[in-house]
């Protein structure tokens, strides 16, 4: 007996295995009967496809080497040897920057990253790869978009660390921009967005302010006798989470403008002996005869300072100019405290 395949032919994966009855009659009408069991045996007639049309992923720049990036399935109904899948990139990455890893029994696919992204990097922003799944002799591939997220990598910078400036007048007008830092964060959004602000400690005075473009203004009236130079600390500030931040010193000395007169240099309390004889050097205070002055601006606008007094009192006293800054004051006669207890005297300076 000869069982032979219909025009149709078979299909291991419709059924893999087919049970036929065979009949057999003789001439005198007897019969017998006998079950055939056919197995199929399958070969490779399918094409692997993926379950998907596409497939894509975010990946924020910071994820590690090896991570998994997404998973995909494919489907061959072909059996044992012919259904085991391999999954590759074979377009849109020349740098080899992912991989996949293949699980054939579960016909699953695995992309991982292979080496870091960097989303600042020109290129780094979005792949468009092609994945092959194939059998041994079949294959097809899907089309995938990977979009690489920015993180807040990168804090921001200033071009010099330092300046220093050239000397500002002391009388600079308030309002009056004196400077401009700049400071670039190559990172994009929200993590590139800089602003900028003064540290507290550079500028405890309050003297300065800085706006969104990094121009410095004075908002205080100036003074080189109370702070003579400033080392203003600029900090830029970016807008990611966690933000980050980077400085610049900037060193802006005063240049002096003559806003003080000479003044005594401490309070002085002189004490004079009446009737006491002609001439009397009076003592200032309990340990110096001598009157000090100074004068708090620079040099260049001080010394040399000249002492006297007034000619009305040039009969009662003479103020000695000894031309350093200091003077003596003598009495030219006796003088009586109950005739006149006290003397101010004007020195002119």
């Amino acid at each position: 007996v000869t069982v032979s395949v219909a025009a149709e032919g078979l299909d291991r994966e419709f059924a893999d295995s087919h049970h036929v009855v065979v009949e057999a009659r003789d001439g005198g009408g007897m019969m017998g009967t006998a079950t055939v069991t056919i197995m199929v045996s399958d070969i490779n007639d399918h094409e692997p496809k993926f379950r998907e049309d596409w497939c894509g992923a975010r990946v924020p720049e910071s994820t590690r080497e090896d991570a998994s990036l997404l998973e995909l399935y494919a489907v061959d109904p072909d059996d044992d040897v012919y259904g085991q899948l391999t999954f590759s990139v074979v377009a849109g990455d020349p740098e080899q920057r992912f991989y996949m890893v293949s699980n054939r029994l579960e016909q699953k696919g695995t992309l991982r990253l292979k080496t870091k992204l960097d989303f600042e990097q020109p290129g780094e922003q979005r792949f468009n790869i092609t994945i092959k799944v194939e059998d041994s002799d079949f294959s097809s591939s899907i089309h995938c978009v990977i979009l690489v997220e920015d993180d807040n990598d990168n804090a921001p910078v200033f071009g010099p660390v330092s300046h220093l400036l050239s000397p500002l007048p002391e009388d600079v007008a308030v309002g009056a921009s004196i400077f401009q830092v700049t400071a670039t964060d190559p990172d994009s959004g929200l993590n590139g967005d800089v602003f900028y602000s003064v540290l507290p400690n550079s500028d405890p005075y309050e003297h300065f302010t800085i706006n969104r473009a990094g121009v410095v203004t004075v908002t205080k009236p100036l003074d080189r006798e109370t702070v003579a130079s400033y080392e203003l600390v600029v900090i830029a500030t970016d807008r990611g989470k966690p933000a980050l931040t980077g400085s610049v010193t900037v060193s802006l000395p005063l240049l002096d403008v003559n806003d003080n007169g000479p003044e005594l240099d401490a309070h002085y309390t002189p004490v004079l002996w009446e009737n006491s004889p002609a001439p009397q050097v009076v003592w200032l205070n309990r340990s110096s005869t001598l009157l000090h002055v100074v004068d708090r601006d620079s040099p260049e606008h001080g010394p040399p300072i000249f002492l006297s007094l007034p000619s009305v009192y040039s009969t009662d006293f003479h103020l000695q100019d000894h031309g350093n800054c200091s003077a003596t004051l003598t009495t030219l006669r006796r003088f009586d405290r109950e005739r006149q207890s006290v003397f101010r005297l004007p020195v002119i300076m």
